[in-house]
């Protein structure tokens, strides 16, 4: 089988999708009896691509941003190169919406509808360009994924897609994801200037839908005496759409008890993770929500908001509040800061094992599933 898998995602620091896109490849790029053909943009390779740095997504999205028709001019862009691909491929993936034009078989992963639900928490660039090439892509498409059950019934639902042209296929874990001891984290723990299971967490990039004044509301209402022992520590990239961080957090910011570390490299972040106290992830919709489940193979419970997909990925193991209930949100860090049963081995243990039930292998295998049985559908 002679697969094209759209890689554009890899060329900027890895969000949910890009670590999708960058797992799936190298887990399919292992199945030699087949053919891996990666388009990453403007060029071809056999090889899946490493992450880059931000270079060439910063200025591509620069240019998305700030000319008219920005989207439009990068698309044309992609096109042209993605036409320069090998003569004969039987199946091309797009894992990121917007399939490029393909006269053969055709699968495209769907992985949420906040810009349908929530056009408001997104860039008004970013909804004319789903508005104009998503339902093309929908349409092209010979079966359609999704990251969870949760978007598969919304797929359903308001494309009126037959249930089985439509699949879901959990995201999975990687192997680094695991439980730490203080010394494994020292280093890092060190740089941050932070202490081993003594700050809460909060992990995303920084835009209207995660939610993130709730989490600032809830952990400003807190005691003085937790906030000064449990700091605030957000880590993400800047994205877009209004400062979270405003005036009336300033006096946090000013004490050190809440504090943003910016995107952090890979190795890092896992070990940030490691050694917090507990996950904060109050997004108001998720299509699967990738942080809380790299939580929970690091022996880290989450608190996910009761919204979307996220009960689906934490189960019983995560605890699941309603998105902007503050108060709830408050009195949950109260609970963390005293609870050590929340911190202990049979804890860990529940989580480990959620955890344990995703993979990257399991998503790559399936996901072949499913470019087989398109292949033999006429």
């Amino acid at each position: 089988m002679r697969i094209a898998l759209n890689t554009t995602a890899l060329l900027g620091p890895l969000t949910g999708i890009g670590q999708y896109v960058h797992h799936l490849a190298m887990e399919l790029a292992k199945l030699d009896e087949h053919e891996l053909h990666c388009y990453t943009g403007y060029t071809w390779s056999k090889t899946p691509p490493n992450p880059s740095t931000a270079k060439i997504n910063s200025w591509a999205g620069k240019i998305r941003r700030r000319i008219p028709f920005g989207y439009d001019l990068s698309r044309m862009v992609q096109v042209k190169g993605f036409k320069r691909g090998p003569s004969v491929l039987d199946i091309y993936h797009e894992p990121n919406y917007l399939a490029l034009p393909f006269n053969g078989k055709t699968v495209v992963t769907v992985h949420d509808f906040s810009w349908l639900h929530y056009p408001q928490y997104h860039p008004k660039a970013r909804i004319k360009a789903m508005e104009r090439y998503f339902y093309q892509a929908v349409n092209q498409a010979s079966h359609l994924l999704t990251d969870s059950e949760y978007v598969r019934q919304e797929v359903i639902k308001y494309l009126s897609m037959p249930a089985d042209k439509v699949t879901a296929i959990p995201l999975g874990l990687e192997s680094d994801c695991r439980p730490r001891s203080i010394d494994e984290c020292q280093s890092t723990l060190i740089r941050q200037d932070l202490n081993y299971k003594e700050y809460f967490l909060v992990v995303g990039t920084l835009e209207p839908r995660k939610n993130l004044v709730t989490i600032l509301q809830a952990y400003q209402n807190l005691s003085p005496l937790i906030r000064r022992r449990y700091p605030l520590i957000i880590v993400g990239m800047t994205g877009w759409g209004d400062n979270p961080f405003s005036d009336r957090f300033a006096t946090l910011f000013d004490a050190g008890q809440v504090r943003y570390l910016g995107y952090l490299p890979r190795q890092e972040l896992l070990e940030v993770m490691a050694a917090a106290r507990g996950l904060l992830y109050p997004s108001v919709y998720e299509g699967f929500g990738l942080p809380p489940l790299e939580a929970m193979g690091c022996g880290v419970i989450p608190v996910v908001s009761e919204a979307s997909s996220l009960p689906e990925v934490v189960d019983d193991v995560g605890i699941r509040l309603m998105a902007e209930d503050t108060d709830a949100w408050t009195q949950t860090m109260e609970r963390l800061s005293v609870d050590s049963e929340l911190l202990g081995p049979e804890y860990s243990a529940r989580l480990l094992g959620r955890a344990s039930q995703f993979s990257w292998q399991k998503c790559a295998l399936a996901t072949m599933g499913v470019y087989q049985k398109v292949l033999e559908t006429p």
